[in-house]
């Protein structure tokens, strides 16, 4: 335990021939004030982070005019949970930390812990840190007109601030049709379906699109864009 004061109390016992000649003494209580060397934290971290995708906190130590360690021990807290123990030199250091991706979205706090070591003092920093997922951002080329009955092309491509979004389970459906595909490694993808629309000779018709991404750190997403269909049969009898 790190003190800044101790009270000092000198006690007089005598022994031998002193025993016939004085009587045991105590004197008044001091105070001395302990001084420990100590040292700033400048952290540095992206106050957003995802769950499931690690983050660097960058570290430096400053010790002022007391001489410096070689390096420090520093713990790392997420809220009450400890996700990192390293050594730091002297330099800025990068130190980095994984979020556990069932990690409850919202405001964390981070606290930093250099424990005491010898006659340095210990210290601490807390920051805070917002984890939240990343939305997505589609990108779907589709035709201007669409035939019934006839086949319906899409291409499309799905990203986030992280960059491509690989693996998604991307879902189309219009009417009663409906198809699913995975974007590639690029974040592209590409269906078809027929459709099966019942409705006037020209309309417009709700498109739906659900991507369900593979990374915890993204977020899910749900669109309605909008197609036109043309009802060849019924321009036929018509006509």
């Amino acid at each position: 335990r790190y003190l800044k004061r101790i009270m000092l109390q000198a006690t007089y016992i005598p022994v031998a021939s002193d025993l016939t000649k004085h009587l045991p003494a105590l004197s008044e209580e001091v105070p001395v004030y302990l001084r420990y060397h100590s040292v700033n934290l400048n952290p540095s971290l992206d106050p957003v982070a995802y769950p499931g995708r690690d983050f660097n906190l960058g570290l430096e130590l400053d010790y002022a005019e007391a001489p410096p360690l070689p390096d420090r021990l520093v713990e790392i807290y997420l809220d009450d949970d400890l996700v990192s123990t390293s050594r730091v030199d002297l330099h800025s250091s990068e130190i980095p930390i994984s979020i556990d991706p069932q990690k409850k979205l919202g405001p964390h706090l981070v606290t930093i812990v250099l424990p005491a070591s010898g006659r340095y003092a210990p210290a601490n920093r807390v920051e805070l840190l917002e984890i939240q997922r990343s939305p997505l951002t589609l990108e779907l080329e589709r035709p201007t007109l669409a035939y019934l009955p006839g086949t319906v092309r899409y291409r499309g491509r799905v990203t986030s601030e992280n960059g491509p979004v690989s693996e998604a389970a991307v879902t189309l459906k219009m009417g009663a049709s409906k198809v699913s595909t995975t974007t590639n490694t690029n974040g592209g993808f590409g269906a078809e379906f027929d459709i099966n629309i019942a409705g006037g000779l020209v309309g417009r018709q709700p498109l739906s699109v659900v991507v369900i991404p593979d990374d915890p750190w993204d977020q899910r997403l749900n669109e309605t864009r909008h197609q036109v269909v043309v009802n060849l049969v019924n321009c036929i009898l018509l006509g």
